[in-house]
């Protein structure tokens, strides 16, 4: 079901009564519903409609997300084989920069678990797709530089920028993670700068890959999905540049 057929079976007295509204709203909770409340002028099936219109918003970001997430790790991944070989999970000089860390823990669980499985693909693999995206920002920061960032980034990837840093790496990296778990934690997006964000994470996925950046904007549904906010935009705390509904999304 496309979005606008969603939103046109919320509008529908007839399958969603008053009465229906209500308890709905009774279940999302009041404080959660409160600022969607606010912008709808107390209407609450307007407000149930912004607020699926935010829990759309922040499905349509998620494969450029999804996309610039996994562009980041196999970096950092090449990173971590180029130094420390392909048994990099098992170089002690990782865990002494990892230090005593959760991050550090995490890895030696999974180690742990990966070698126990025995699996028939490879422990590196599957300690790589189960280490969580803080594990991998933390190999952009300064304590990783003299190991892993020493040579010219635009010598490990053509789309890097030459003038590109450690500390503007990290901070580019950092804030897709923190973007990311505000998406996919269901936090209201839609009163923040979304289309800013989105372009930021375009602009950090570029970094990496200029033709999968290129790919994840073409494919990408949330240009049109933002377009469909179910109110006119002007009303508070609202990204300004949504507008009215585009059929067929």
């Amino acid at each position: 079901m496309t979005y606008m057929a969603c939103d046109a079976r919320i509008q529908d007295r007839v399958h969603m009564a008053d009465a229906v509204c209500q308890r709905v709203g009774a279940t999302i909770s009041p404080p959660r519903l409160s600022w969607y409340m606010q912008q709808a002028n107390g209407d609450i099936r307007l407000a149930i409609r912004l607020y699926a219109w935010n829990t759309a918003v922040a499905g349509a970001l998620l494969p450029t997300l999804h996309q610039t997430e996994v562009a980041i790790r196999n970096f950092a991944v090449r990173r971590l084989r180029s130094r420390y070989g392909k048994g990099w999970y098992q170089s002690l000089t990782l865990e002494r920069r990892l230090g005593k860390t959760p991050l550090a823990a995490e890895l030696r669980v999974l180690v742990t678990r990966a070698e126990a499985l025995k699996q028939s693909h490879s422990v590196a693999d599957q300690i790589t797709s189960d280490l969580t995206f803080g594990f991998w920002v933390k190999l952009f920061t300064k304590s990783f530089h003299s190991d892993l960032w020493l040579a010219q980034f635009h010598t490990m990837s053509a789309s890097m920028p030459r003038s590109m840093t450690v500390d503007r790496l990290h901070a580019g990296v950092d804030f897709v993670r923190t973007f990311r778990n505000n998406v996919a934690h269901h936090k209201n997006i839609v009163r923040g700068p979304v289309e800013a964000h989105y372009e930021r994470t375009l602009e950090v996925l570029g970094w990496f890959c200029k033709d999968t950046a290129q790919l994840a904007r073409d494919t990408a549904t949330f240009p049109a999905i933002w377009a469909c906010c179910p109110v006119r935009i002007g009303m508070a705390e609202v990204g300004t540049a949504a507008g009215h509904a585009r059929p067929g999304v």
